[in-house]
């Protein structure tokens, strides 16, 4: 039950911030969230100390892919979801 509970969490900060990102309008990188956003993006930070906007190609393309990777978090746990809606507590047991 724990890696549902993990994996869901997981997933709702993803969303949490989407919103959050949406909220502001803005993404400000830094050298401690540069790593992140070029995971989440798949693509080379060059200038971590950087301002993406709305309306930006940058800043819709990293909430775009926010977005698609909580959702697959989402799409992992579903796998597991019993017809009833019940998910079990042991996988491959």
């Amino acid at each position: 039950m724990t890696r549902f509970i993990c994996t869901h969490a997981f997933a709702q900060a993803l969303y949490l911030a989407h919103a959050s990102f949406l909220r502001a309008g803005v993404i400000r990188l830094s050298s401690h969230s540069a790593a992140f956003w070029s995971d989440i993006r798949n693509a080379t930070i060059s200038h971590p100390d950087t301002v993406w906007t709305r309306g930006d190609g940058q800043y819709e393309d990293a909430l775009r892919k926010l977005w698609e990777v909580a959702e697959a978090y989402v799409r992992s746990a579903r796998r597991y979801v019993q017809p009833s809606g019940e998910m079990s507590e042991q996988i491959d047991r």
